[in-house]
């Protein structure tokens, strides 16, 4: 990462369907916790069904089930996938370590395809639950733009060569009826997704049979329960020992067809970009040519294109799976599936978000489409001036041969001259066409050559566009401007992080907390131990957890204040006064790291979101300040601006510091306070902090300061190591000091054990991948 070691990300490739445009989404539907968690789910509801039917399976074993779905040992699965070469029996085994009284019953009757084919189908039917309402909502935009646009003339083609006219909207009405089609093609796919079952090695459901001691009943009775408790309505009702593989040519034919579209969509937009009649959306800092600065590339549209052909191309892979299989099933569909399926819906996901981006921001230039169409009406307009002509008592052949004598003079002038179509400056000139000079301006009104045009608009939105999305409606309120890229792989890595960096230097600084440096060396192993054991049996409600955790004097006191529900600030406020203004504990800026990542773009709001959760607690001005100098320390990491790099492509620290302390210190009013605020940010010895300074340890800034000083450094492990033996309030300060570390460094920076010896840490990362969900569905980022 920039500023720091080479992260071990950077060596290996990484797919840039995730790690450039995918929605954190779509991404976490085809990622390994949704896989492997679905297994666990799987082979629950078998559990619970099979006993519920007379099996001998306990409510203990099935609470035990329950309660590790999301206690994935990793690390233990790849030891035993290496071990056995089996993926299924590897998640067994390690399914099974962490529910000991569950595991005789784990997978009981069941096949690899038990687990692997059903989650295939529910993860392909979450996929089109994300996949629709992302469509709906680019048909909806684009049918706005229609709406608005469905008066204004323009140049039809066919052959890429003049026709007639039509509008804008009417051309954008073309789209929407393709997309219209996709839509109905996606929901058909989606509501035939089946669940392959209960079925047995080669689907004969044999084994079950054996279990229930030839109840066919019960059989049938397993099959549905666990079909119902999957969320589906229906099983195939045969099978070999997977669903048919046509079931994924269907799925993917769709989505083959829904980047037909999107390509010829976009193609139309390019086209139209040369023309400068449209263009996509360009942002004010966006650079079209590195070599070329007056560029404005309709790079958006060339995206969709690009993807959109790998899509149509993905399709190839199940036909080809699905010609292949022999009898009742072969495993050389196994890795092809590993990867077309993922990739379809990812990239199917990624073209409709930037679709979606591209239409919410169509440039339409009417003036430059008024030249073009003045350049070519006067051509279209010469069977009606024939008319007139005749209607005012010419001759139709006679006039006939005056117009084309006089547009081939025109035409000439065009092609060979360059110059403008002048035809009916040479008509007004000519004296055999006097009779119709006071019709010309009528006759050459754009808006009489467009037809039924804009009513056809209005009737196909109302007749067809709106009833087609009426079930989404609560989707489309709820889906906002889509900003493109707005966390990027990187930017994901760098906020898991930060979230990663607070928790652990969290966890390690309870080994020390309230020691002093000299004690903190002392390894006093039965402390270490109490310490690190009253850490984790502190936490939240739903981990289990039943007290507080460490709640400071301060926040204790704002807590239990008469008004603190009804305005906490004015209850942090009043206790701060009654300490005389004297008080300004750690507290805030502990807590207020994420609020750097919140809408990281917008430098406003992350300030006052940081100065507003800060006072809820600690009214000190010095409290603010150092919650909104660390948040908007990492939201000027996260928004990689040029100002905070280096030449060598790292980060500019200097620039950082100086820039959150301008915006920090405009929190605070003291003079001395101010110079104090400003030497803890540029400290660059811990020592000059006194982390273990007596009756001063939970002082604001001194972990401020802490967690500047870290940002210096280069070395995750070392640098933590450093601070949390300083003893002090170890574990603010090193919960501060690991969040700003960890958005340089990134997450690879922070030590695999560290990492891994969260008591919480899938806990953990659901939140993250939750947050960076609620992150992509937001509206406009930077509103």
């Amino acid at each position: 990462m920039a500023g720091g070691e080479m992260s071990a990300e950077f060596m290996k490739y990484r797919s840039p369907l995730v790690s450039r445009y995918a929605s954190p989404e779509m991404a976490f539907n085809f990622s390994e916790m949704k896989k492997f968690t679905t297994w666990r789910r799987l082979w629950t509801y078998l559990a619970k069904s099979e006993k519920a039917l007379g099996l001998t399976i306990t409510d203990e074993q099935i609470s035990e089930m329950e309660n590790n779905l999301e206690n994935i040992n990793f690390e233990l699965a790849a030891s035993e996938e290496k071990k056995y070469r089996h993926d299924v029996m590897a998640h067994v085994h390690t399914f099974g370590a962490c529910c000991p009284k569950a595991s005789p019953i784990i997978h009981l009757g069941a096949t690899s395809a038990y687990v692997g084919d059903n989650t295939d189908l529910i993860v392909m039917r979450d996929g089109f639950h994300i996949l629709l309402p992302k469509l709906a909502r680019v048909i909806k935009r684009l049918a706005d733009f229609a709406d608005k646009q469905k008066s204004l003339p323009c140049l039809a083609y066919t052959h890429l060569q003049p026709a007639q006219l039509t509008t804008v909207g009417k051309r954008a009405c073309l789209w929407i009826q393709d997309l219209l089609m996709d839509l109905r093609n996606l929901e058909n796919a989606s509501d035939n997704i089946r669940f392959r079952g209960v079925k047995g090695t080669t689907g004969t459901q044999a084994s079950f049979l054996s279990l229930f001691e030839g109840d066919d009943e019960k059989v049938e009775e397993l099959d549905r329960m666990v079909t119902e408790m999957a969320g589906f309505k229906q099983t195939y009702m045969v099978c070999g020992q997977t669903y048919s593989r046509k079931v994924d040519v269907d799925c993917l034919n769709v989505l083959a067809s829904l980047g037909a579209s999107v390509h010829k969509i976009c193609t139309d937009i390019r086209l139209l970009a040369n023309f400068k009649e449209l263009e996509e959306p360009f942002e004010k800092d966006q650079i079209g040519s590195s070599a070329m600065p007056y560029k404005r590339n309709p790079m958006r549209s060339e995206r969709c294109c690009a993807l959109s052909r790998h899509l149509i191309c993905l399709v190839q892979d199940p036909l080809m799976t699905a010609s292949t299989q022999w009898m009742e099933r072969t495993l050389d569909d196994s890795a092809n599936r590993r990867i077309s399926l993922p990739e379809a819906f990812l990239t199917a996901d990624i073209i409709l978000s930037t679709l979606q981006n591209i239409s919410e921001g169509l440039v339409v230039y009417p003036k430059v489409i008024e030249r073009r169409v003045n350049q070519e009406l006067p051509f279209m307009a010469s069977e009606n001036i024939i008319m007139a002509m005749v209607k005012a008592g010419g001759d139709r052949q006679e006039c006939h041969e005056q117009i084309r004598v006089l547009s081939q003079e025109a035409g000439r002038v065009v092609k060979q001259e360059g110059g403008d179509n002048d035809l009916v400056d040479r008509i007004r000139k000519s004296d055999y066409f006097k009779p119709i000079h006071s019709q010309l301006d009528s006759l050459l009104d754009p808006g009489t050559f467009t037809g039924r045009a804009p009513r056809q608009v209005t009737k196909f939105i109302e007749m067809e566009v709106t009833p087609s999305l009426q079930k989404y409606m609560d989707k489309l309120k709820e889906g906002g401007k889509v900003e493109l890229q707005i966390l990027s792989s990187d930017v994901q890595n760098q906020i898991r992080a930060v979230l990663y960096g607070q928790c652990v230097g969290d966890a390690l600084g309870l080994l020390t907390e309230f020691l002093t440096k000299k004690e903190a060396k002392q390894v006093n192993c039965k402390d270490i131990a109490r310490r690190f054991l009253d850490w984790m049996k502190r936490g939240i409600p739903e981990l289990g957890d039943y007290v507080g955790m460490g709640i400071g004097a301060t926040t204790d006191r704002v807590i239990h204040h008469r008004s603190f529900l009804e305005d906490p600030m004015a209850a942090a406020e009043c206790v701060w006064r009654e300490g005389q203004g004297k008080v300004a504990p750690n507290g805030a800026v502990m807590r207020t790291s994420a609020l750097g990542i919140h809408r990281f773009h917008d430098m406003d709001h992350v300030t006052k979101n940081a100065a507003d959760v800060a006072k809820i607690t600690h009214f000190d001005p010095r409290c603010q300040a150092s919650a909104v100098a660390v948040s908007v320390a990492i939201a000027m990491m996260l928004q990689k601006k040029e100002r905070h790099f280096n030449k060598t492509g790292g980060y500019n620290i200097t620039a950082i510091i100086q820039d959150s302390y301008d915006i920090a210190v405009k929190f605070i009013e003291i003079e001395e306070q101010k110079r104090e605020l400003l030497s803890c940010m540029k400290c660059s010895d811990l020592k000059q902090l006194k982390l273990d300074e007596s009756g001063k340890i939970g002082y604001t800034f001194k972990t401020l300061g802490a967690g500047f000083w870290a940002l210096k450094q280069n070395d995750f492990r070392k640098a933590i190591t450093k601070i949390v033996l300083q003893g002090g309030d170890a574990d603010t300060n090193a919960c501060v000091a690991g969040a700003m570390l960890g958005c340089k460094l990134g997450i690879e920076a922070i030590p695999e054990s560290w990492r891994n010896n969260l008591k919480h840490k899938n806990w953990l990362e659901q939140q993250v991948q939750k947050y960076f969900v609620m992150l992509n569905e937001m509206v406009d980022m930077k509103a």
